[in-house]
């Protein structure tokens, strides 16, 4: 059977450029950290908005409580100066609830003045965490259109290439094809080689004169005596 190392170099040809589709699919960035990112962000952002509902709660909580103190304290206040109590003991009473209830005020109006702090704080965060949530969620959106674009290029293009390799693998003999798919696996996907100034264009190891001479022949197979690659001559 006549040799088919030009046959064969048109094989690796294509396995050549399968394996480097292949490995540019797998460097591709998928945007995953960009998406964690955005995830953690918008988490944050989440706990953020419940600290500020419950800050705010807080806060109305606290004022409608007031309302009702100032109510009952001006009650008390109105009894104690209209004249209509003149029990002392009673009006003893009445002065300790208005002073009950001014302590009370100004416990209220502590409650409130944390309120208001935490609120601005709150918010003052949120919004410096919200920018970043969105710019974070426009980088990976960006970021996730950018490589499914790309994923789809490189497949297509994989496919049609992988399309051509089926008939070129199919003009090998099997026996020749056997040995150039494991050299293949146990040579990093380059089974055969072109000689290049007098080197093997694999290991790049010297080769002698009379290898050389024999793949000029071309009346049988000459393998690297080093990487035992197939050998082409020199273009």
């Amino acid at each position: 059977m006549p040799l088919q190392t030009e046959t064969l170099l048109a094989l690796q040809e294509l396995d050549t450029e399968i394996e480097r589709l292949r490995k540019e699919l797998a460097r591709l960035d998928t945007g995953v950290e960009l998406r964690r990112r955005h995830e953690a962000l918008r988490a944050h952002c989440e706990k953020l908005e419940a600290n500020l509902r419950a800050a705010r709660a807080t806060l109305a909580d606290a004022e409608l409580e007031l309302k009702g103190v100032e109510q009952k304290k001006k009650e008390f206040e109105k009894r104690l100066y209209d004249g209509k109590v003149s029990n002392p003991k009673e009006l003893s009473a009445i002065e300790r609830e208005i002073e009950m209830l001014g302590r009370f005020r100004g416990t209220l109006d502590e409650r409130m003045l944390q309120a208001m702090e935490a609120i601005e704080s709150a918010e003052t965060e949120l919004a410096k965490y919200t920018s970043a949530r969105d710019r974070a969620e426009t980088a990976w959106r960006a970021q996730d259109q950018t490589y499914r674009a790309e994923k789809a290029r490189i497949e297509a293009a994989l496919a049609e290439v992988t399309a051509r390799r089926q008939p070129q693998a199919a003009q090998v003999d099997p026996a020749t094809l056997r040995r150039y798919e494991d050299l293949r696996t146990r040579t990093a996907n380059l089974a055969i080689t072109r000689i290049q100034d007098g080197n093997c264009g694999g290991c790049h190891t010297n080769l002698a004169r009379a290898v050389i001479q024999r793949t000029q022949e071309n009346t049988a197979y000459v393998f690297c005596e080093n990487c035992r690659r197939f050998l082409a001559p020199e273009e």
